[in-house]
């Protein structure tokens, strides 16, 4: 429940699982604290590269080559998640989650087909999860899904 100050600086992430009904994911971050990316290659077939539930994280750079597709429950929520690049999920509803922003910078999600998401953010019902999310649209292309 905060305090905590997590930074990335690079790395390769192989997020890859065998248990049923779970996906791969390469960061999770399920507290309200404050999570920084700066750059790394996460490479997740079938999964997701990042979750984010609660708190602030910002990506800055980095490359999610996300293939194939899957579905499953990432951690201890029951919300399914699927394949993608980055997964904003407020409808897990996590203590945190009245806190949380995502800004992504400079980030490359590839891999999945063209009109896949590469970013997807769900919310709790009657919230709208615009301003939950900060993106640089000159360094990322791709889709984003608001549920």
């Amino acid at each position: 429940m905060g305090g905590t100050e997590i930074t990335i600086n690079g790395g390769t992430f192989d997020g890859r699982i065998q248990t049923t009904g779970y996906i791969g994911c390469g960061i999770y971050h399920p507290q309200d604290g404050i999570l920084t990316v700066n750059g790394g290659l996460f490479m997740i077939p079938g999964g997701v590269g990042a979750v984010i539930r609660a708190g602030q994280a910002t990506f800055n750079g980095g490359t999610f080559n996300v293939v194939g597709t899957g579905q499953g429950f990432v951690g201890d929520s029951k919300n399914i998640v699927e394949t993608t690049g980055i997964f904003v999920d407020g409808a897990a509803n996590y203590p945190g989650w009245p806190n949380c922003e995502v800004t992504i910078n400079n980030v490359t999600v590839g891999g999945m087909n063209k009109n896949a998401p590469k970013v997807i953010v769900t919310v709790p019902e009657g919230e709208d999860g615009h301003d939950r999310l900060i993106v640089d649209t000159d360094t990322f292309s791709g889709n984003i899904e608001y549920r």
